[in-house]
């Protein structure tokens, strides 16, 4: 058996990994990378002028670190790029063939087989108060 404290850190770095691959997948790596540049500007900028000055700092655009400005030219690069459009679609095609099943495979409905239900134990006397009528009249509550 676990430690609880071990639990906990695993669950941490499940959580942890959940998120990274989310980020990754709805913004891209440069994502990461942006926070991390963000983070840095936030801890340097805060130390001259407070965490306030440093926040807005940060999020102006106007002081970009270095890493902000290559991550910038790497995205103006990527946008520039053609998408290739001489993809060679043979292979998608023998996955696709490969993957498929090549014949209609039929399947029989089940065969129906009669079970014989075996009575529960003290149902008979709840079975023959069920069909009872109701008290009629019904009783005033004092």
């Amino acid at each position: 058996m676990l430690h609880p404290r071990i639990k906990s850190l695993k669950k941490l770095f499940q959580l942890l990994m959940v998120i990274c691959g989310c980020l990754h997948l709805t913004v891209g790596p440069y994502a990461l990378v942006q926070s991390y540049a963000w983070i840095s500007m936030i801890i340097q900028y805060s130390k001259d002028d407070g965490l306030a000055k440093g926040v807005k700092d940060t999020f102006s655009g106007e002081r970009p670190c270095h890493l902000c400005k290559k991550i910038d030219s790497v995205k103006k690069d990527e946008s520039k790029q053609p998408l290739s459009k001489d993809i060679d679609l043979s292979a998608f095609a023998k996955l696709r063939t490969e993957c498929l099943a090549q014949e209609i495979i039929r399947l029989k409905p089940p065969r129906h087989v009669e079970h014989k239900q075996q009575p529960i134990l003290g149902s008979a006397a709840w079975m023959s108060s069920w069909h009872e009528s109701p008290v009629s009249p019904p009783p005033e509550l004092a």
